[in-house]
């Protein structure tokens, strides 16, 4: 057990078991202190609340989304990359990896296993930052964009690059008002409310 501990703390991993219902950690081995400078469980923080204060405002999804799908039974493992701010201000990038521990009397899980490391040393590059990051929002929109039809995906693409309906309709041979329709019926699929809202949208998932 003692060298377990030497090796998690060389490698400064953070491990824990977490209760789903409570959201609060129930045993923990390593020091997420040494990760971000501080420990959430000492701030009286639970991971919802030290997500809405600490991570990055473009990953703060994330943990709503995941502890959701996890107590619904939809998710039972996810590992990712996300950011976090160190307590200096700055920010560090996190692999986390989560699994869930169901009881040997039935499929619910209860209980949530969870590993955190520093990954910033092993990102050199802002490309690879921004790479990781596309790479993770196209996983998180996969099931949206598989609604939409090729053309959909086309005239976003366009849209995407500034043009406007009347030479949309142009390029695809087809009436703007058609295009306006597509508009309507992409932006209803993807829950989207404005145009500049469906650029950030094709930009994130790698369209343009």
């Amino acid at each position: 057990m003692e060298e377990l501990k030497n090796v998690i703390s060389s490698l400064q991993i953070y491990i824990y078991r977490m209760d789903l219902e409570s959201l609060k950690i129930e045993w923990s081995q390593g020091s997420i202190a040494n990760i971000i400078g501080f420990d959430p469980v000492n701030e009286n923080l639970n991971p919802k609340a030290f997500a809405k204060k600490y991570y990055h405002p473009k990953d703060y999804y994330l943990m709503g989304e995941k502890i959701h799908q996890f107590k619904t039974n939809k998710l039972q493992c996810w590992s990712g990359i996300y950011r976090i701010r160190h307590q200096h201000g700055h920010w560090v990038w996190i692999y986390s990896k989560l699994n869930t521990i169901t009881n040997g009397h039935s499929n619910n899980s209860t209980k949530l296993s969870g590993m955190m490391m520093d990954a910033t040393s092993g990102l050199k590059t802002e490309d690879q930052f921004n790479t990781m990051i596309k790479e993770a929002l196209k996983l998180k929109h996969s099931k949206i964009i598989k609604r939409l039809t090729h053309r959909e995906i086309t005239i976003i693409k366009i849209i995407a690059k500034g043009k406007s309906y009347t030479q949309i309709a142009k390029e695809l041979s087809i009436h703007p008002e058609t295009v306006n329709t597509h508009r309507k019926n992409i932006m209803q699929k993807l829950g989207i409310n404005n145009i500049a809202m469906l650029v950030c949208f094709a930009k994130e998932i790698g369209l343009v």
